[in-house]
């Protein structure tokens, strides 16, 4: 796709990050999170990234630059949303696990993927950060961060840490 590859590299200023050059950050949109995606943007546009965003209802590209659009295949989601019920969320975490999939598959590109409602509080990718290292070692296939019902005991490792 177009879209990922422009945005690969995860920083604006890609010469300055070339070991990035082939990892894509991607977050999902849609009109029940517009005003996390808006954070979202502004914090990763602070820290000096690129990104691209996945569409899940058609009018999201009304919310974001047109450039960065990653349109979801499939019903859109806005059917879901709203419906209620753990099946219709379980779908739409599927449809990012499918999209994510897709671009990797079309564009050989690696993919960050971050929920608009995930603000970078820092940059995740400076060199000495576990993510940024992490990515940097390339020797994972699949990194991801639990969802956790409630907060873990102290101590708690993160499977995979």
């Amino acid at each position: 796709s177009y879209v990922a590859r422009l945005h690969a590299g995860l920083y604006a200023r890609k010469s300055q990050h070339p070991e990035f050059a082939r990892v894509l950050l991607v977050t999902a949109a849609d009109s029940s999170n517009s005003a996390f995606l808006h954070n979202w943007q502004c914090a990763a546009a602070r820290l000096g990234l690129d990104w691209a965003v996945i569409a899940n209802e058609d009018t999201t590209d009304q919310e974001v630059e047109e450039d960065r659009v990653l349109p979801a295949v499939g019903d859109e989601m806005f059917r879901l949303i709203g419906l209620g019920g753990a099946s219709k969320l379980k779908n739409i975490g599927r449809n990012k696990l499918m999209m994510i999939l897709q671009i990797m598959s079309l564009t050989s590109l690696d993919v960050v993927f971050s929920d608009a409602d995930n603000v970078f509080r820092s940059d995740p990718f400076a060199a000495g950060v576990s993510l940024g290292d992490l990515i940097r070692a390339g020797a994972y296939d699949f990194i991801y961060q639990p969802e956790l019902d409630e907060r873990p005991e102290d101590g708690y490792i993160s499977p995979g840490d």
